[in-house]
């Protein structure tokens, strides 16, 4: 019924179609493998630790999140607690309480403390201000003074020229003013040294609180400011002191 020729054909296509299969089978491609779980699983681990990596990058999870906020936290509460006892210890450091007594200060008695100390030193800038203007008026008035004793008697043989002003009941300026044509610098020191002297020694009790000498070349003078403070009981008595520095006067 079959052409012969039909049959070796088919026979023929067959044995060619068994060929390509060999050679596919032979010519394996591992890209069309089918992976298993385990090396699914292997494959994907690298990827799920980025994943983790990218999500902690980003915040996490919300439990994390809230923790990582709270460590913040107290790391800047301690940071501001750690500032705040550091400027408390400065100001208890200028505060004129024993040394002992200021790890003892809390901080609102330090606050306390301070509120009443600032007003004291206000108090007390403001005397050493009206000291000084004191003490400048008297040496601008001894100025005048010697000039116009200087133009009044040029051949006055008096080389030396001194004032006592009182700081109240406890501390007194001396002033002495000298010429400086007339005296010789070692005249001048020993002057000043004896003047020294003699107002320590004296049952007043002096004590020299400060000493200043200014010279003015222009208008030829030495002035020599002495501030003293008086000892115990004792009362400071101007009169007194212009009659003992009359005795170094030439």
């Amino acid at each position: 019924m079959f052409s012969t020729t039909h049959g070796w054909a088919l026979d023929d296509f067959i044995t060619q179609n068994l060929s390509h299969d060999c050679n596919e089978a032979n010519s394996y491609n591992p890209v069309l493998d089918i992976h298993t779980y385990d090396q699914f699983k292997c494959d994907l681990a690298p990827e799920l630790s980025n994943s983790s990596g990218e999500t902690a990058k980003y915040g996490g999870t919300g439990d994390e999140m809230m923790e990582v906020k709270k460590l913040n936290h107290n790391a800047s509460e301690r940071d501001r607690r750690k500032r705040v006892n550091e400027l408390y210890a400065f100001l208890r450091s200028l505060l004129p309480i024993p040394s002992d007594q200021k790890k003892k200060l809390s901080i609102p008695n330090t606050v306390s403390r301070a509120l009443k100390y600032i007003p004291e030193l206000q108090e007390e800038v403001e005397t050493l201000r009206c000291k000084k203007d004191k003490l400048l008026s008297y040496r601008r008035k001894e100025h005048s003074d010697i000039r116009t004793q200087s133009a009044e008697d040029p051949k006055s043989k008096s080389s030396v020229v001194s004032s006592v002003s009182s700081l109240g009941d406890k501390e007194v300026v001396i002033q002495l003013i000298s010429s400086v044509d007339q005296m010789s610098k070692n005249k001048k020191i020993n002057l000043l040294s004896k003047v020294l002297d003699c107002l320590e020694q004296e049952e007043d009790e002096l004590v020299l609180i400060n000493a200043t000498t200014f010279k003015s070349s222009s208008e030829g003078i030495l002035l020599s400011t002495l501030h003293l403070q008086v000892q115990g009981d004792h009362k400071i008595e101007v009169e007194k002191l212009k009659e003992k520095l009359n005795t170094f006067h030439h």
